[in-house]
């Protein structure tokens, strides 16, 4: 169908333009540019492999072979010879926070994949040089003190060397927790009689002093908002504006930025209406658990009541898909909620089980047996969470859970199905992020739903230490995904974790870590399927796979020109790959210096 259409267009066009009768084109009905002498990887219902397409204006007006293709230029169409390049589509990222990002990247140093703790405090050092007394120095998430040669994160001590007149937040990677130097703990209020931050531990040294090290999840991020001034709506809009063209530089051309406030979404607006944005922006809204309040269940129908936006509504560029996010269904930043115990190492005990003796925690709930083992955390109690569930399907919400554990995803399913009694939720594009344990019922479960499922990071970094090899070998098991006939879309969670699409999608044809290892051999896919899943899966999470998502006539001209072939280059090379340019609505908006586009 998708061959006979793109067929059919490319047919009306040549007969509009002369083209095949031989005439010269007619200047208005010729094409902008022509891109020939390529291998175009469609990315199409077929997967169809071309040599050339067309642009006019902000589309694909036509693809096929060289002939055909360069027989539609006129005497103004602009002819790039692709020189056997690959081209795919723009690369679009299911979960990520670019405004954030923004925010640290300003004002921040870039920790992400950082080797060592030597390096990171180096990192430190230098910035604490260049800056001003007194200014927050905050560094991105994406780093895991197990994968550093030293096998640990950096003390308060340490960081209070490297500097001492500079308040510094290091989010490690899933934003969850944090490490703080003596300036920061100060700012915060934050010293040896503190017993809580917010309704978390302060953890303490044998002397009784904070440690620097912070968990607590929203809260960890919270934090940074508290340390520095907010920026004006210009200063954010620059920063963005940086955010994407590094984004850009990496092949993506469309992000789904979940968890943002209005106010960020009026910035984004603003940014839209000033000409400013490049990179497309699925928009969710933040609904965190602190808005759920079981003694007053109208506070929920007062916040999602009255919302104005539809889903889908804006444009191709910015648009709000309905989706409430952040949600946590298992509090990851504590404890997934597991079928099986977690593994212990000695006496280890797990933060998540000290959640029974902090107050302003009653719906947290330490799941443990008899013999002491633990199972992690549940974030609300299950009536409740159904209740939440239920209400957000009759206002036609979309929920954005976080999900980890197979137990947890156990309980999102339940609450689904109960929403779905009562008021269909089928095709209605609900979602599932990041599920990192699921097992065959519970794929069948979700595709009877129609679930979408909303996968990152989670494999790439190696095995958890927490769990059984049987079960860590089942992580992220996107074979499996596909083979029950889930549609599975992929992404970062940037700045959490690196937004480079290509290492991610090497992973995903060979399980191999940035540690080397190979974790889960069963659940590798193709590369063909690789590539769905960062293109046209994502535009139809985003709802717009009628327009972006794969190089066909009549779609948004969002594309890459890639230094390799992503579908020959050998397996480990895949990660490398990189765009020498980049295009959204025709208009190149990256080139690589030295590329050649």
């Amino acid at each position: 169908m998708a061959r006979t259409l793109a067929k059919s267009v490319l047919v009306w066009w040549m007969v509009s333009a002369g083209a095949l009768f031989g005439q010269q084109v007619s200047p208005l009905l010729a094409p902008d540019a022509v891109y020939y002498n390529g291998k175009i990887i469609t990315v199409d219902k077929p997967f169809t492999i071309a040599e050339a397409f067309a642009v006019k204006g902000d589309r694909f007006v036509a693809v096929g072979k060289n002939a055909e293709i360069r027989a539609l230029a006129g005497p103004r169409t602009q002819p790039v010879d692709l020189r056997g390049h690959a081209v795919m589509p723009g690369i679009m990222d299911n979960h990520n926070h670019m405004i954030w990002k923004a925010r640290v990247m300003h004002r921040g140093i870039d920790m992400i994949n950082v080797p060592s703790l030597a390096e990171m405090l180096n990192r430190i050092r230098q910035a604490a040089a260049k800056a001003k007394p007194g200014e927050v120095i905050v560094a991105s998430g994406g780093w895991n003190p197990r994968t550093f040669s030293e096998k640990r994160g950096p003390t308060r001590k340490e960081l209070d060397e490297v500097a001492p007149n500079n308040p510094v937040m290091l989010f490690q990677s899933g934003r969850n927790n944090a490490n703080l130097n003596s300036a920061a703990l100060k700012v915060l209020g934050i010293d040896r009689n503190t017993k809580e931050w917010g309704s978390f531990p302060v953890l303490r040294d044998d002397s009784g002093e904070p440690t620097g090290e912070l968990s607590g999840g929203e809260q960890v991020l919270t934090a940074d908002f508290k340390m520095a001034p907010q920026p004006t709506v210009d200063q954010q809009i620059e920063w963005l504006a940086e955010a994407q063209q590094a984004q850009h530089a990496l092949g993506l051309t469309g992000i789904r930025e979940l968890s943002i406030p209005v106010e960020h979404m009026r910035t984004y607006m603003e940014m839209r209406r000033r000409g400013k944005l490049t990179m497309r922006v699925s928009m969710g809204l933040t609904f965190g658990v602190q808005h759920v309040d079981g003694e007053n269940p109208r506070q929920m129908d007062a916040m999602l009541a009255p919302w104005p936006m539809a889903p889908g509504f804006g444009d191709a560029t910015l648009w709000f898909d309905g989706t409430l996010a952040e949600f946590e269904v298992d509090t990851q930043r504590v404890g997934n909620m597991m079928r099986r115990p977690f593994v212990r190492s000695g006496n280890q005990r797990y933060i998540g089980e000290e959640i029974g003796r902090w107050p302003h925690s009653a719906d947290l709930k330490v799941l443990t047996d008899e013999q002491g083992n633990y199972y992690g955390v549940q974030r609300l109690p299950t009536d409740k969470f159904i209740e939440v569930v239920k209400k957000m399907n009759r206002y036609d919400w979309r929920p954005g859970f976080h999900i980890s554990g197979d137990r947890g995803l156990d309980m999102n399913l339940d609450a689904y199905e109960a929403a779905d009694r009562e008021k269909s939720i089928k095709n209605k594009r609900w979602v599932v992020e990041h599920i990192q344990y699921s097992h065959p019922e519970q794929m069948e479960r979700l595709a009877k739903l129609g679930i979408l499922v909303s996968t990152q990071e989670q494999g790439i970094g190696g095995a958890s230490p927490n769990f059984s090899k049987e079960l860590t070998e089942r992580t992220q098991p996107i074979r499996e995904w596909l083979d029950h006939g889930l549609i599975v879309s992929s992404g970062s969670d940037w700045p959490a974790f690196d937004n480079n699409p290509f290492p991610y999608l090497q992973f995903y044809v060979t399980r191999i870590t940035n540690a080397g290892t190979v974790l889960g051999a069963a659940q590798k896919i193709s590369r063909e399927e690789a590539l769905r899943l960062a293109t046209i899966n994502n535009a139809y999470m985003m709802f717009k796979e009628k327009e972006l998502g794969s190089v066909e006539a009549g779609k948004l001209a969002d594309f890459l020109i890639l230094s390799d072939d992503i579908l020959t280059v050998p397996e480990r090379q895949i990660r490398s790959i990189h765009p020498l340019a980049t295009y959204v609505d025709g208009r190149k908006v990256f080139a690589k210096a030295g590329g050649g586009f």
